[in-house]
């Protein structure tokens, strides 16, 4: 019988990078264009210009690049601020496998990681790939609860991610994955209540720097636990048990299909949790000529996850909006959209949205509720009750972004654009667009790390 660290190890290091499925090499360039996207975005925010400037101040050697920014620096402080941009606005990818973000943790650590070694696009995405299915098939076999009691799975389980994708491209053999892979789970951390601060990008900075360190140790004969996600006092019961501790059933499930084509990736059209997407969705809908002085009470409903990932019910501060599903149905109905724009201070603290956040309700009913066995994703019901007695109802199981309701391409390369070009310009903007879409043919990563740089 295999463990399930074996599991991990044996697929990432047996699995060969040249072959690939095609659905997988292009679910795989989807996912990177849209986290360098909003990694492109967040690099303006001030927790990424903040981390920045304290990488420069450290020093070291000048191997990598940080995304939307001048300079450079070492390849661990580029994971560790690219990661935390790229995590910065909530714009980033979600899965149901994981509950979380998959790919903002691993991305940043297995880019930076190619840069130093002068990686080819072709391997870097391929060890993305492996990576984000070990993170993913991990994640599904680990469960919600780990999430529910407090954990950030999107670190808690990246971190793991990060360091199989660095491994991969650093050539480890089984015994150094295995013990990657302990050294990954040996700084594995994140509490959701950084949520709605700087602290929650912060720990998918570190996340990947993490990764980084785990593979350039275990590569150099550092030793780490080779039972870390199984053992007496391993991943899974520190980090709140596991749906199936079944090694055989992981090892079987591990790329049959990958998690990038089936169930698929979640793709975010607003820059907020995406527990408040299906809310907003369904409240634009609803919105059509509203005004704040017109709405007597809304009520929404929603699966167990919400409230206990939603916690911050009185909002003043543009982070703290993005945890808000009072806020953002408030400025849903208000505005009719939801972008980056909503989530400054001076936006969270109008007058009307914070006077229609306040007449905002959600309660589970029975059928989300935790002991159902589902969470339910997707799944809300919205009702805006008027002062002259009428009231508009809607609902969806299915907002826009999620699998079967996905992004277009030409969607997806908007939204980069439209991310990218505050950042580094239209021109530059376009030909780092033009580069991921052959990454899987670049001669050398460093030609696209290279556009993602300010010049």
């Amino acid at each position: 019988m295999v463990g399930p660290t074996e599991a991990l190890a044996a697929f990432a290091v047996r699995t060969s990078s040249k072959e690939l499925p095609a659905d997988v090499v292009r679910s795989a360039m989807r996912a990177i264009l849209d986290c360098t996207g909003v990694a492109l975005a967040g690099s303006m925010e001030p927790a990424s210009q903040i981390m920045a400037d304290l990488a420069r101040a450290q020093g070291g050697e000048l191997e990598c690049t940080m995304w939307g920014m001048r300079g450079r620096t070492t390849a661990q402080s580029a994971a560790l601020v690219n990661g935390i941009a790229a995590h910065a606005l909530d714009f980033d990818d979600v899965s149901r496998n994981l509950p979380g973000h998959p790919t903002v943790s691993v991305l940043p650590a297995v880019m930076a990681a190619g840069e130093r070694l002068g990686a080819t696009g072709a391997d870097v995405l391929a060890a993305f790939a492996i990576a984000l299915e070990a993170e993913l098939k991990l994640g599904k076999f680990t469960g919600q609860h780990s999430f529910d009691i407090g954990w950030h799975t999107t670190t808690t389980l990246g971190v793991i991610g990060a360091a199989v994708g660095v491994g991969k491209l650093l050539g480890l053999d089984l015994v150094q994955m295995r013990r990657a892979i302990g050294l990954a789970v040996a700084q594995a951390s994140g509490v959701r209540q950084s949520h709605g601060t700087m602290g929650k990008p912060f720990h998918v900075g570190r996340a990947a720097q993490s990764g980084i360190l785990a593979a350039d140790l275990a590569a150099r004969g550092f030793t780490g636990s080779e039972r870390a996600v199984e053992g007496e006092y391993g991943y899974w019961d520190m980090f709140g048990g596991a749906v199936s501790r079944d090694g055989d059933a992981l090892a079987a499930e591990l790329g049959k299909p990958f998690d990038l084509v089936a169930p698929g990736i979640i793709y975010k059209i607003y820059p907020c949790c995406a527990q408040t997407h299906p809310s907003i969705d369904v409240a634009r809908s609803l919105s059509a000529g509203l005004t704040a002085d017109e709405i007597e009470k809304v009520v929404v409903e929603v699966p167990y996850t919400a409230p206990i990932t939603l916690t911050h019910h009185r909002p003043t501060t543009g982070l703290a909006g993005k945890f808000s599903l009072e806020y953002c149905v408030a400025v849903a109905l208000l505005d009719g959209q939801v972008g980056v724009g909503q989530f400054d201070d001076t936006a969270v603290n109008r007058p009307d949205a914070q006077s229609v956040l306040r007449r905002v309700e959600y309660r589970v009913p029975e059928k989300w509720s935790k002991e159902t066995g589902s969470t339910h994703k997707g799944h809300v019901t919205v009702e805006v009750r008027l002062k002259d007695g009428t009231v508009r109802r809607g609902e969806t199981t299915l907002p826009k972004g999620y699998e079967a309701n996905s992004l277009t391409d030409e969607e997806m390369r908007d939204k980069f654009l439209d991310c990218a070009t505050p950042a580094i310009g239209d021109y530059q903007a376009r030909k780092a667009l033009e580069l991921l879409s052959v990454l899987d043919r670049l001669d050398n990563v460093r030609q696209l790390t290279e556009a993602l740089a300010v010049q």
